[in-house]
């Protein structure tokens, strides 16, 4: 176009069936008769629109609780990490589904993930934990994402831990399946505040 080549991907269907043809940007779907029907634009891309953290360093707490801001909108997806000793047994927060309970290497050590779909009147979120006599540090992040597919928020998922008195953890790869997806890191380590951002 304009003297410069364009892509397009196309279906091989035709007659009364839809045509969709691609070119990598938009769809176009058209009808019996290569009668245009539709131009479909792509979806906004995910962007992370809020964090927060919260942590109990002395490890006391019997619950641990963020606040939204800005508090997410509808259909944003609220993702909780906690770090916890896996007998602390943090109990899913109403609402929230287990995404996956990731334990590291050294015994004890678990990050735990919930996720939730926003309905827009979400203000925070509060962990509760079976403390007992388990005195252990803790922490709560919250990340919201925009433009997630709800759907099928979680594309694929990979852990990884180290034992006590390492430096370093290498996450491993993972393949995604979906154009646009956005990589997420959850990152804790014992008795430090996990980071929001890589």
């Amino acid at each position: 176009m304009n003297g410069t080549a364009s892509a397009f991907s196309y279906d091989q269907v035709s007659g009364d069936v839809p045509l969709v043809t691609g070119d990598g940007a938009d769809s176009f779907i058209y009808g019996p008769n290569d009668m245009p029907i539709e131009q479909v634009g792509s979806p906004a891309p995910i962007t992370l629109v809020g964090a927060a953290t919260k942590a109990d360093s002395v490890g006391t707490a019997t619950s641990l609780s963020v606040t939204f801001s800005p508090a997410p909108k509808a259909g944003d997806q609220i993702l909780l990490a906690v770090n916890e000793e896996n007998n602390q047994d943090a109990t899913t927060p109403a609402g929230y589904t287990l995404v996956g309970s990731y334990p590291a290497t050294d015994p004890g050590e678990v990050t735990v993930v919930y996720r939730r779909t926003a309905t827009g009147n979400e203000t925070g979120a509060t962990v509760t934990f079976n403390q007992g006599l388990n005195i252990h540090s803790k922490t709560v992040i919250a990340l919201i994402y925009r433009g997630v597919d709800t759907n099928n928020p979680i594309d694929t998922t990979s852990a990884a831990g180290t034992a006590y008195g390492q430096s370093s953890v290498t996450a491993p790869s993972i393949t995604t399946t979906n154009e646009g997806d956005e990589l997420v890191l959850i990152e804790h380590a014992l008795t430090t505040l996990p980071g929001t951002t890589w």
